[in-house]
């Protein structure tokens, strides 16, 4: 599929690298794509670290949150038992479902195209 066509599902690739070592058992990862895309929850979502399969805790999602809820481009993963050195290249696969044209915008502007990506310890 293409990201230039409205609510297409795309498979993404999104790669980072860890700025700081992650070792806490719950750790959060939160990623929020461009305004007006979705995640696909039923799709599967895997994350490696330098190639190697990283633990997260199963995807049940809750009605009243994100992404069943709105924002429904933000996620949030839980990792169990990470043991991440700084410098590691994480990288996340998974669905998201393009955004709707908004017709007040140019045709050719659908969305920018920012990322964020943010990990935290629970509590």
């Amino acid at each position: 599929p293409s990201v230039r066509i409205p609510q297409a599902e795309n498979l993404f690739e999104l790669k980072v690298r860890l700025a700081v070592r992650v070792a806490v058992n719950g750790e959060r990862l939160r990623i929020t794509a461009p305004h007006g895309y979705t995640w696909k929850v039923e799709a599967p979502l895997t994350l490696s670290a330098s190639g190697v399969s990283v633990t997260l805790a199963a995807g049940v999602f809750d009605p009243s949150r994100p992404p069943l809820a709105e924002p429904r481009n933000q996620i949030e993963l839980t990792l169990l038992e990470p043991d991440l050195n700084v410098g590691t290249d994480l990288t996340l696969r998974g669905t998201i479902i393009n955004a709707p044209i908004d017709p007040s915008l140019n045709e050719e502007l659908r969305s920018a195209n920012v990322w964020i990506v943010e990990m935290f310890e629970p509590g």
